[in-house]
């Protein structure tokens, strides 16, 4: 172990580092993200004894995934670091080139005074599995400026290199175009998808104001039961057990109802799925159907008109947006009157709507998850889209420099300097290989003489 007081100078290089160690990690954390969510790496640690036994096991992504992340980064800055310094050169020659490693280094620099401003480029919270989550904005920024300096210094080698000209950036525009274009389709897409979860949403909130509704009325019956179990042998035991299924809709997310909800009409009036026939599901909506005739009577007034009973702490007609479809026939008979009605109990009403909302909810949630995961591709769009767009500006520093108008000699400055980079290693090898071969010589000479004076002894 050391500390800053033992060594100063690592002191001081991690201040130099800490602000690209900062940027590139919150990059790691938003690639870590993004990955975890479409399932390509796992966050799961499993740990084992000597002898290979699986012990346990326990969920990191920081030790999974993101240190290796960090290290590819790190690396890939190291070589996005020398584009940058060629890039410059490209542009302006030696002077360029400091330019561009002054401005690289400003963050360390300006660490090392302790002026650099405290950016968090981390999320608050990473979700382990979380398809459609795309970890924070701080996050996302130093991959867009990653990927926006990668595209400024490829164009620019490219077009130094090969002696690209406005016929390329003509070409490239059109390219830029049709992103901008894609990005427009993006756009509407997005505001489709908010549609979509509204729609959830609201189908949610619905279905447990319905559960709400019916589970008001079960608890009165089931009371009226307490005080008169003879109203309904078979609807009181229901009115008892039902209660814990409709509370439970209360509270499920639109994932778990469009899963455990009620897939037909049974799985209300069989609560604890099997244990009554259908002839007893018949039986509990007879008494419930009763009940209603008893506590709600419809007047028969003649010549095919009736009048239902007026609304009352007892009786009351369902809200409409409890009554989206139509109940089962009950011994063949519709029973879609009673959606008009005043109830005591709206079981017919509720029930069938319920199972509607559920199947409606189960095809938003197959789409949520559609949704979901196309969010990690517009991402990764958007991520590559910042390369173009560094294309995109790379082309107009080109025209602000007029690389066009350099002679021939100006021109294809970066394989000059190439060459002479390797004809300066090249003169380097061989006058270390003449050292060497000069060394070794006097070394074997001095070694003859040595031996020679041995002999002669």
């Amino acid at each position: 172990m050391f500390s800053g007081a033992e060594y100063p100078s690592m002191t001081i290089i991690a201040e130099l580092l800490k602000p690209y160690v900062l940027f590139l990690q919150g990059a790691a954390y938003s690639i870590g993200q993004t990955l975890d969510g479409l399932g390509v790496l796992s966050s799961n640690i499993v740990e084992t004894d000597v002898n290979g036994q699986i012990i346990g096991s326990y969920l990191s992504p920081s030790e999974a995934y993101i240190s290796i992340l960090l290290g590819l980064l790190l690396l890939y800055l190291m070589l996005l670091v020398g584009a940058l310094f060629l890039s410059g050169y490209v542009l302006g020659k030696w002077r360029g080139a400091l330019i561009a490693t002054f401005i690289i280094s400003l963050p360390g620099i300006a660490s090392l005074l302790g002026i650099f401003p405290n950016i968090n480029y981390l999320p608050d919270k990473f979700v382990i599995h979380g398809t459609g989550t795309l970890g924070s904005v701080g996050g996302m920024f130093p991959l867009v400026l990653i990927g926006l300096l990668t595209g400024w210094s490829l164009v620019l080698l490219l077009s130094d290199l090969f002696d690209l000209g406005d016929r390329f950036r003509h070409y490239f525009d059109h390219f830029w175009y049709s992103m901008a274009v894609l990005a427009g389709i993006f756009f509407v897409a997005d505001t489709g998808n908010s549609d979509v979860l509204r729609e959830l949403d609201e189908a949610n909130q619905l279905s447990k104001q319905a559960s709400i509704y019916l589970l008001r009325e079960v608890r009165a019956y089931d009371a009226q039961c307490n005080r008169t179990p003879s109203i309904g042998k078979v609807s009181c035991s229901w009115a008892s057990d039902v209660q814990q299924e409709l509370s439970d809709y209360v509270v499920v997310s639109p994932q778990s109802f469009a899963n455990w909800g009620p897939k037909s009409a049974s799985d209300i009036y069989d609560p604890y799925r099997g244990n009554i026939s259908s002839d007893q599901i018949q039986q509990i909506r007879h008494e419930l159907k009763a009940y209603n005739s008893t506590h709600c009577p419809v007047k028969d007034i003649g010549r095919g008109w009736s009048q239902q009973s007026r609304s009352s702490s007892v009786c009351l007609r369902p809200p409409s947006a409890f009554c989206t479809a139509f109940p089962e026939p009950l011994d063949g008979v519709s029973q879609n009157n009673t959606i008009f009605r005043t109830v005591a109990i709206s079981n017919e009403c509720v029930v069938a709507s319920l199972v509607a909302l559920r199947a409606r909810q189960e095809k938003l949630v197959n789409k949520v998850s559609e949704i979901e995961e196309s969010k990690h591709s517009r991402w990764l769009f958007f991520a590559l889209f910042s390369v173009v767009a560094g294309g995109k500006v790379a082309n107009a520093s080109a025209r602000v420099a007029e690389l066009d108008r350099r002679n021939q000699l100006e021109k294809r400055r970066l394989l000059k300097l190439v060459r002479n980079l390797l004809s300066i290693a090249w003169k380097l090898i061989q006058r270390s290989a003449s050292t060497g071969r000069r060394i070794l010589s006097s070394s074997l000479r001095l070694v003859g003489r040595v031996i020679a004076a041995s002999w002669k002894r």
